[in-house]
């Protein structure tokens, strides 16, 4: 009998045991589900403890332990997350803080918190509340898939293509790296200044943007898995109103050049959102440069041109501007020196008329790959800049989408194959690719 109730006691206190650990286990479930990104939340009511303030500095705010990403003017986090963190809001990555002791943070839970995947498709930002002694502040909090660049700094007395070099930090937070296949941060010093020719006219600039480390010495960061380098560029994307036409066709060249063992590809380009000195400048494009690093060529005997409106520009050459000019053009004009690869010449003419690239003809918007070998030069073609394609064109004296007036125009890049240096079987083999 005593064995008995021996034995009822060790069952009771087990399921007691049982039930107080799956109690204890749910508490703490709850209490982490009722917080967000490392913050508490606060309801409605709750914030109706609290009396509205404009002065409780909200832009000291720190991402991840870096300076976040904030528009000054609008008072709004921009916050980039990965689409499986959309399902609910405790499982949001990254954490945020502020840097004053003195503020305490919240998210309001809202239909905004409770439908991240509604809020995102909708534009609609999340309430970050500030607190301070009986008072609050409401930040926004924009989220996008997208990666954030965040720069922060000022002019230098470096003179740059147009304006002046500036100075100071560069953010990349990114919800999701390819990378590292995980939400990341990158910093670093960097020197930026605005690029370009024609876009430059427009109020929504390009920039170039140069990596540097701590005695402002080249620094190669991998960013969003594009490959390490120190040198990038943000292209603004101003004439291309679908912001698809560069992305698109640079993947697809890529892609295409993969399957043919080919290894003179273009730049390739991520979507980022950027913010510069406190200020929300939109969607750009992060872009790798075309240069002797993109396209790891042999710096000691290989060339790498870029032609420009006023002829070419050296990229990586042994040899100075006039005699590497001179080797391109010989094989060009001459077929002396070298040759061009015709089956890739035929690819890239190919590409140009189905693309409808207007603007990649004559010697503007192109690298001229020369790679060296025991038999001379072989010239490569890689464009650059394709914004200006699949419709959109030079019409009456602006900027018009037109399809039927731009397939009216052959892009034919004559200048390398005049009649006299085209081979017979040139027009044969374009008909037969």
């Amino acid at each position: 009998m005593l064995i008995d109730n021996n034995g009822t006691v060790k069952k009771v206190l087990f399921v007691v045991f049982f039930l107080v650990t799956i109690a204890v286990l749910w508490f703490f479930h709850l209490r982490e589900i009722d917080s967000c990104m490392g913050i508490p939340l606060i309801t409605e009511a709750e914030l109706e403890e609290y009396q509205p303030s404009d002065s409780l500095d909200p832009t000291s705010l720190l991402l991840n332990e870096e300076r976040a990403p904030f528009d000054l003017y609008s008072k709004t986090l921009y916050l980039s997350q990965p689409t499986t963190a959309l399902n609910h809001y405790y499982e949001m990555v990254g954490t945020i803080k502020s840097q004053n002791p003195e503020n305490q943070l919240y998210f309001l839970k809202d239909e905004a918190l409770l439908d991240l995947k509604g809020t995102l498709s909708s534009n609609v930002p999340l309430s970050l509340v500030v607190t301070r002694e009986g008072y609050y502040e409401i930040v926004n909090v924009v989220l996008t898939t997208l990666p954030v660049i965040s720069m922060n700094g000022s002019e230098t007395t470096e003179p740059a293509q147009q304006g002046y070099v500036s100075a100071g930090s560069f953010e990349i937070f990114s919800g999701f790296d390819p990378s590292s296949q995980s939400f990341s941060v990158s910093t670093s010093f960097a020197q930026w200044h605005i690029r370009g020719q024609t876009s430059t006219v427009s109020p929504k600039k390009s920039f170039k943007i140069s990596l540097k480390d701590d005695n402002e010495e080249n620094k190669d960061l991998n960013l969003l898995g594009m490959g390490s380098d120190d040198d990038w560029i943000l292209n603004a994307m101003v004439f291309d109103d679908t912001k698809v036409r560069e992305k698109s066709i640079m993947s697809f060249w890529n892609a295409f050049l993969e399957t043919e063992g080919q290894d003179y590809r273009m730049s390739c380009g991520e979507y980022v959102e950027v913010l510069i000195n406190g200020e929300y400048r939109g969607l750009y494009l992060l872009q790798r440069r075309v240069d002797a690093k993109y396209l790891d060529i042999d710096k000691r005997n290989d060339i790498l041109l870029k032609g420009t409106t006023d002829g070419y520009e050296v990229i990586s050459s042994p040899f100075d501007q006039s005699s590497s000019t001179t080797i391109l053009e010989n094989i060009m004009y001459r077929q002396t020196g070298g040759t061009i690869d015709w089956p890739a010449f035929v690819d890239v003419n190919l590409l140009l008329n189905y693309t409808v690239a207007l603007d990649n003809w004559v010697v503007k918007n192109m690298y001229y790959l020369l790679k060296y070998t025991d038999d001379g030069y072989v010239l490569y073609f890689i464009p650059w800049d394709m914004d200006m394609t699949l419709g959109l064109c030079w019409l009456d004296g602006g900027y018009a989408y037109d399809p039927d007036y731009a397939m009216s125009n052959i892009v034919c890049r004559n200048e390398y194959y005049v009649k006299e240096n085209n081979p017979e079987q040139l027009d044969v083999a374009f008909a037969a690719r």
